[in-house]
């Protein structure tokens, strides 16, 4: 017989908000491990890190993709987009290869739940840290050419928000089964 495994508020908001905080972080720890103070490090940064940058053709709608081949880190950019879009772009990708395909952290795309999935979590690493490296100025000229960046951001605090007020149904409905079951020990 299979045992019901109840999950604490606690241990839901952790794993939530671990889950959309992760990305980011990851994005904050590169950041300073690459000495990237503008968008204009990003390409050098990224290049310096191993990844192998190649400006291609690509159908219109396609920005670029990341992929390894034969050990190497590679991101293809479409060349036809304004540079603005190609800087998120590459860091985009380049957060797929940091989140998704790098084997010292355990993780490969295989592990992701949905490639749209993976594709958020490589825009919340991108949103972050093009937020981090940007003025007002430049970050409101970023979301013009991506607007992807505004959206990661807004729903990556409602989850946050979500989790929080989750885990607080979760706390208080504990709080009434708990008082159930003492009400029905002592009749």
């Amino acid at each position: 017989m299979k045992q019901d495994v109840e999950i604490s508020g606690f241990d839901f908001l952790v794993e939530s908000l671990g889950r959309i905080c992760m990305p980011g972080m990851e994005a904050i720890k590169l950041r300073s491990n690459c000495d990237i103070r503008s968008l204009d490090d990003i390409p050098r940064a990224a290049e310096g890190a191993g990844c192998e940058i190649s400006y291609v053709d690509l159908p219109e709608k396609i920005s670029g993709f990341a992929q390894v081949i034969d050990g190497q880190p590679h991101i293809a950019v479409n060349r036809a987009k304004p540079s603005k879009h190609s800087k998120f772009t590459i860091v985009h990708e380049w957060g797929h290869h940091v989140l998704h395909f790098n084997p010292s952290q355990g993780r490969d795309q295989a592990n992701c739940l949905t490639a749209s999935d993976a594709d958020f979590e490589a825009n919340l690493f991108g949103a972050t840290l093009v937020t981090a490296v940007t003025t007002q100025e430049e970050r409101e000229e970023m979301v013009r050419h991506n607007p992807e960046i505004r959206s990661t951001l807004a729903v990556s605090v409602f989850g946050m928000v979500l989790a929080i007020l989750m885990a607080l149904a979760i706390w208080i409905w504990s709080l009434f089964r708990t008082r159930d079951a003492a009400l029905i020990e002592t009749t």
